[in-house]
């Protein structure tokens, strides 16, 4: 009889988690209805390494650009669900191909979200707004459903976290091909959380396992044969770490220019996309797991270094920090919105 209920108990939660997963689904594509037919992200300036992926979605791997020859996970993906797609009116079919894998992964992202959101807090109402939070957000709408791959690298992170707040640290050198496959920005961020992370836990306990230090080090060591591997079968390994190159060519060459105006215009970009979100959501953090804050902290300090290097500015550093940040910034704002509200409704009582 226990055995029945449990069993019962498992399929309802499962029938649930599936209604959920494909309600967040409906939501991404309908917000990432303007890539259909309103406008075209590969024709823009600012996105184009959107050309590249479509490419790769008509064309398959003979679309592979030695530019990003790593970056073909979800594009590829795109490939295939556009040579089994109808064309559909004046939909433009290879960025429908390519919201639907995007709009998988974001949905498969917010259903992280929950699952760890509830863990944390056990409270649905804070996991459900934290979804909310994560899905009407400017970067998912703006970046992850608009032909590029930002929804399966934020994806990745998000299974990181996962994996590290679950202590299931055997899955780290399976993350480190998936996250490398998908965009190779992920080691440098994803070895960032990870570290974060250990040196939380010798902070905390003075004291460290090895085993844990022994799969980090492995994290790294496959995150880079992924990469190498892949330059090798895009390129024949002529322009290997070409990004990396670039971004060491650009750290360089940067000069400090004192440019107040410009100051000035970069904070209110980075205001209007993500700094609302931090002003709601650090008052929060303190509720949330402290190696949870650090680690994903010390992962933004990287990407805003890798966005230093890449000559990025305003909105670009917005960009870059979201993503490692999603998490803790879905759920403090979650937590926000909960007390504030109830101190109004106290008052009002």
């Amino acid at each position: 009889m226990y055995k029945y209920i449990n069993s019962d108990l498992l399929v309802r939660k499962i029938i649930v988690n599936m209604q959920l997963l494909i309600i967040f689904f409906l939501i991404c594509l309908g917000l990432g209805y303007a890539v259909l037919n309103r406008f075209d992200p590969t024709s823009l300036v600012s996105m184009n390494d959107t050309a590249f992926y479509a490419a790769i979605v008509m064309n398959g791997i003979d679309g592979v650009s030695a530019d990003f020859p790593d970056r073909i996970l979800v594009p590829y993906l795109a490939h295939l669900v556009f040579l089994i797609i109808p064309e559909i009116g004046s939909w433009n079919m290879v960025n429908f191909a390519l919201l639907i894998v995007n709009s998988f992964f974001t949905s498969i992202s917010a259903m992280l979200i929950l699952q760890m959101s509830y863990k944390i807090t056990k409270r649905m109402e804070y996991s459900i707004l934290s979804c909310m939070f994560f899905l009407l957000n400017f970067h998912v709408i703006n970046f992850y459903l608009v032909s590029s791959i930002d929804s399966a690298y934020g994806f990745s992170l998000l299974l990181l976290i996962y994996s590290l707040y679950s202590q299931k640290f055997n899955y780290l050198p399976l993350l480190a091909i998936l996250g490398c496959m998908i965009k190779e920005v992920f080691l440098p961020v994803g070895s960032g959380f990870i570290l974060g992370w250990l040196f939380y836990e010798i902070y905390k306990y003075k004291n460290i396992e090895i085993s844990k230090v022994i799969l980090f080090i492995s994290f790294m060591a496959i995150g880079v044969i992924t990469i190498l591997l892949s330059d090798l079968i895009i390129n024949s390994g002529n322009n290997t770490f070409l990004y990396w190159n670039e971004y060491t060519q650009n750290l360089s060459s940067q000069e400090i220019h004192l440019n107040f105006s410009e100051i000035f215009i970069n904070i209110v970009k980075f205001f209007f996309t993500l700094g609302w979100i931090l002003v709601l959501a650090i008052p929060s953090l303190k509720d949330l797991p402290a190696n949870l804050v650090f680690s994903s902290f010390f992962a933004c300090i990287i990407t805003v270094i890798l966005g230093y290097a890449a000559g990025v500015q305003g909105s670009d550093y917005a960009r870059f920090i979201y993503i490692p940040g999603a998490f803790i910034f879905s759920l403090g704002c979650s937590i926000s919105i909960f007390k504030m509200l109830n101190n109004l409704l106290r008052k009002i009582n």
